[in-house]
């Protein structure tokens, strides 16, 4: 229900760019302040969690949430029109998370270098290294 959840908030781009459409009576800062909230949650929850946590108690989470943040990134960077103060609680927000990913040895960048555009095509390097490692593609002979 976790990952559900996340996905939702990390992947619901139109709703920061348009959440009159999903929300009634909702305003751009209203959304902006509950993803600041979402930021903040997010860095206390990766800091509060054991060093081992990822290789034990929660396999390929890390995973997980590497891919959310990036998608999160990228529609928090697409954001544009907001006030200078709702700008800086959620840079402040996004550098708290940033602080907690590289407790992991994670760099998730930072907010103005996300300029992904919706339809862009992955990096070649990226399509490559999904088929490596563990979760490459194996010949099984019967």
């Amino acid at each position: 229900m976790y990952q559900r959840l996340l996905t939702l908030f990390t992947r619901s781009h139109s709703l920061l760019a348009n959440p009159q459409t999903y929300i009634p009576n909702s305003t751009p800062s209203t959304i902006r302040k509950a993803y600041t909230s979402l930021l903040h949650t997010l860095a206390i929850q990766l800091g509060a969690l054991p060093k081992n946590a990822f290789d034990m108690e929660l396999p390929e989470m890390d995973l997980f949430y590497l891919e959310e943040i990036e998608q999160l990134r990228t529609g928090l960077a697409s954001l544009s029109g907001s006030s200078g103060k709702e700008e800086e609680k959620l840079g402040q927000a996004w550098q708290a998370l940033k602080t907690a990913a590289k407790g992991w040895g994670w760099d998730i960048g930072d907010l103005k270098s996300a300029s992904v555009q919706p339809g862009d095509e992955p990096a070649s390097d990226e399509v490559e290294s999904e088929e490596e490692g563990e979760y490459a593609p194996q010949v099984v002979e019967t």
